[in-house]
């Protein structure tokens, strides 16, 4: 302590420093915004997140309309599993972007790996949301199904969530919102160097029940986007870059006009989306 404090100007003695260091954590706990001492992650701005939105909808937390979440898993040298040229569509991480799946890239698998992780295999309308793999947490898309393909697996990296009782675009937005992201965040931050994304915090993230109709709506101006998405996923497999860019950047400018559009029926500022 003396060789660090020998070039200061200011003189302390030890009961200076301890009562010095006794004041700092007796403030730490006193404030708290930015210290972790739970799963939750406790900041202010986490507790004020829906203190406006109360005053127009109800608020209740993602578990009560999930109807499952199963996880996929990874090619297992052990049990034979090899990616191949031709096979089953296999879903990575890397393969899920803002506007969808990225199904041009996608890897294939064999059939006996498909068959194992079968029960995680996504249908029209599932969420994929990424639950592990540094810096792609809390990445997720609508599955609208993929041009030809029928049989679809999914990394263990990857959850598959069915819902019930709410409209999964609508739940799709909501997470890429500001409302969606900041709770991600709280979860995410709640252990230190955490990769993995749990499923009892993906179920404990809160959401606004806005009107059927607006949900509906939603829908329908998201199932516009993918179709552009398709489109340049078609022309990316055919290696037309241009077509490919250019139907990429309608997409998600229209992805992010429609996540704008429903931020605002959340705060009370927009009646629809439409």
């Amino acid at each position: 302590m003396k060789e660090s404090l020998k070039n200061s100007k200011t003189v302390y003695s030890n009961d200076f420093l301890m009562t010095r260091v006794d004041k700092e954590l007796f403030n730490l706990f006193a404030e708290k915004p930015s210290s972790r001492w739970d799963a939750p992650y406790w900041k202010p701005k986490y507790d004020t997140l829906f203190k406006e939105i109360v005053k127009f909808y109800s608020v209740e937390s993602l578990d009560k309309h999930i109807f499952s979440i199963d996880q996929g898993d990874v090619p297992r040298q052990a049990k034979g599993d090899k990616y191949v040229s031709k096979g089953i569509v296999f879903i990575n991480v890397i393969d899920v972007v803002s506007t969808g799946i990225s199904w041009a890239n996608c890897k294939r698998i064999i059939v006996n790996h498909y068959k194992r992780i079968q029960r995680a295999e996504p249908k029209i309308g599932d969420l994929i949301f990424v639950r592990s793999g540094k810096g792609s947490i809390g990445k997720s898309t609508v599955f609208v199904g993929i041009p030809g393909e029928k049989e679809i697996g999914i990394s263990g990296h990857l959850n598959t969530v069915r819902l019930k009782n709410i409209n999964a675009y609508y739940v799709e937005m909501y997470l890429k919102s500001y409302f969606g992201q900041i709770q991600i965040e709280r979860f995410e931050s709640g252990t230190s160097q955490q990769t993995d994304f749990r499923q009892e915090s993906f179920a404990a993230i809160k959401i606004p029940i806005i009107p059927d109709h607006i949900q509906s709506h939603i829908e329908t101006e998201y199932k516009k986007t993918a179709r552009y998405h398709d489109k340049a996923m078609e022309a990316k497999a055919e290696g037309n870059e241009v077509v490919y860019k250019k139907n990429i950047e309608k997409a998600e400018t229209m992805l992010k006009e429609l996540m704008v559009k429903t931020e605002a029926v959340i705060r009370g500022d927009r009646k629809d989306v439409i």
